[in-house]
Parts: C-alpha cells; sequence; structure tokens
C-alpha cells in the first residue's frame, strides 16, 4: 500500500514539476504525505459512508422486512421505498401493512406535494380503507397536476364513478 502512495506522490510530482521549479513551497507542504492523508482520508470516508454504506444497510433493513428501521436511514431513497411499500400493501390487502403504507404515503406528500405517483397510490389507499372522501380529493389533486395522464384518469373513474370526466 505504502508503495502505491508512494508512486502516486511521484506521478504528481512530475506533473506539477514545472510549479515546483517557481519555488510554491506551500505546494510542497500540501503534498507531503502526512497533509495529504489527512485531508484524503476522511473525505474518502464520508464519500463511502453516504454514498454507499448507508443506503445499502438501508436496503438491508428492507430485505429484512425492518420497514421502519429501513426508513430511520432517511436516505435519499426513502420516497421511493414509501411507493414500494404501499404498492405491496395493496397487493398483500394486510390492514395493518396498508395502514402504515398510508402513513408513510402522507409524509411522502408532504417532503414532495407535486409527486403525482405518490398521489395517486395514497388515494388509492384511502380507497382501500374507505375513506371515500379523502380519496377523491387526493385523486382531484393528481388530476390536476397532470390532467393526460390515462391512468389517472382510469383511477379516478375507479374511485369516483359517479363523475366521468
Amino acid at each position: 500500500m505504502i508503495d502505491v502512495i508512494d508512486t502516486f506522490y511521484v506521478c504528481l510530482y512530475n506533473n506539477y514539476g514545472v510549479i515546483r521549479n517557481y519555488k510554491f513551497d506551500i505546494w510542497d507542504k500540501v503534498m507531503n504525505k502526512n497533509y495529504f492523508l489527512l485531508i484524503f482520508i476522511p473525505i474518502l470516508f464520508f464519500m463511502l459512508y453516504y454514498g454507499n454504506i448507508k443506503p445499502l444497510q438501508a436496503s438491508r433493513a428492507g430485505v429484512r422486512k425492518e420497514i421502519e428501521r429501513t426508513l430511520e436511514y432517511n436516505t435519499f431513497v426513502n420516497h421511493e421505498f414509501r411507493k414500494t411499500l404501499a404498492l405491496e400493501a395493496i397487493k398483500s390487502k394486510d390492514q395493518e401493512l396498508i395502514l402504515l403504507a398510508k402513513e408513510e404515503m402522507e409524509k411522502n406528500i408532504q417532503m414532495r406535494p407535486m409527486d403525482v405517483k405518490s398521489l395517486m397510490i395514497l388515494s388509492f389507499l384511502y380507497y382501500i380503507l374507505g375513506e371515500n372522501s379523502k380519496a377523491i380529493e387526493t385523486a382531484e389533486r393528481a388530476l390536476g397536476l397532470a390532467p393526460n395522464r390515462q391512468d389517472i384518469q382510469k383511477m379516478y373513474k375507479t374511485i369516483n364513478p359517479k363523475k366521468n370526466n
């Protein structure tokens, strides 16, 4: 490992040798192995943790059916995980899971109010739970955001058969 780092430093010094000829003493101090590693290693760990390890932990927790734990990680994919949870809840027809999915989809709407897919899913969850007025209101909101989408129009007709748009 030390040979690789030494080779890296030799490459940097060769590439920037012209700069060193102009006697930039600061460059020599920065490129000192100790200073460079003190800067580089924490940045590397930060990138690895937040870019790879944290999302991996969240996905593994989801695989283990630990939904609450997965959402506690609060990563950039939580909104997509909530949508997947809701779709699985609709397929399973498990009442507890549907209630949890409804709560999580309401959080999605609070965080992303213009997300039409989340509005559609939440509307259908309300419909399944018998909360028809909320289902119609949410479906109308989705229809207002994307009036030409066929899937929203079809869902709205399913939820509210009295109105045919």
